[in-house]
C-alpha cells in the first residue's frame, strides 16, 4: 500500500513543514473515508478497538486504509449498539451484499472471545473502557474517531493550537496510570 500513517502525516505537517497545514478538502476527504471505513467494519459487526493515527494509512489521494486488527472483535448481531438505516444504493447496503464480507462475518462469529477493558491506546480510550465496562460496542470506535478528528482539525490552520497551549487528558486520574483503573480489593 502506498502511503504513510496518519500519525506520520500529522507529525510532518506540524513539525517538518511549519508553513503547510492540511487544507479543508484534504480534511473532509480524510474524515469521509474514516467514517466510511468504520461504517463498513461496523456493518460486519466488527469493532476495531485500537484505532489511532498509527493504525491508519493515508494514500497519496487521501483515501485511507485501516490496519492492525489484532484487538478487533466480532459482535453477534443482537449485541450491536449502533443500528444503521439501510436503503437501496446506500453505501452500507452495498457492503452488506458483499459475499466476502458475509463469509468473514460468519467466520468471526464462529469464534467467540471475551471483550476486555484493556484495549485502546490510552489517549483514545472512551469512558466505557476507562470505567471498566465489559459490555461495549462500536461506540468505542466512534469515540476514537472523534479523538482522531480533533487531531486532524488541530493540524489545520483554523484549529491549530497556539504554541504556548498544551492539550490535557480528559480523565487524568484514570486514563494514564495504570493502564486501566484497578478495582479496589474488598477487605
Amino acid at each position: 500500500i502506498k502511503g504513510k500513517s496518519l500519525q506520520r502525516l500529522l507529525d510532518e505537517t506540524l513539525q517538518k513543514e511549519p508553513k503547510y497545514r492540511l487544507k479543508e478538502p484534504e480534511v473532509v476527504k480524510l474524515l469521509y473515508h474514516l467514517s466510511c471505513a468504520l461504517a463498513f467494519m461496523h456493518s460486519a459487526n466488527v469493532v476495531h478497538r485500537d484505532l489511532k493515527p498509527d493504525n491508519i494509512i493515508v494514500c497519496p489521494d487521501f483515501s485511507i486504509r485501516i490496519c492492525d486488527f489484532g484487538q478487533a472483535r466480532s459482535l453477534p448481531q443482537d449485541n450491536m449498539f449502533l443500528k444503521y438505516k439501510r436503503g437501496p444504493g446506500d453505501i452500507l447496503d452495498r457492503f452488506d451484499r458483499s459475499t466476502q464480507l458475509k463469509a468473514e462475518r460468519n467466520h468471526r462469529l464462529s469464534t467467540t472471545r471475551d471483550l476486555s477493558p484493556h484495549v485502546v491506546t490510552r489517549a483514545y480510550r472512551p469512558p466505557e473502557i476507562i470505567l471498566l465496562e465489559n459490555n461495549y460496542g462500536p461506540a468505542v470506535d466512534i469515540w476514537t474517531l472523534g479523538c482522531i478528528m480533533s487531531e486532524i482539525f488541530l493540524c489545520t490552520e483554523k484549529y491549530a493550537l497556539p504554541p504556548n497551549v498544551q492539550a490535557s487528558v480528559l480523565f487524568p486520574s484514570l486514563s494514564c496510570n495504570p493502564l486501566s483503573p484497578v478495582k479496589e480489593k474488598e477487605e
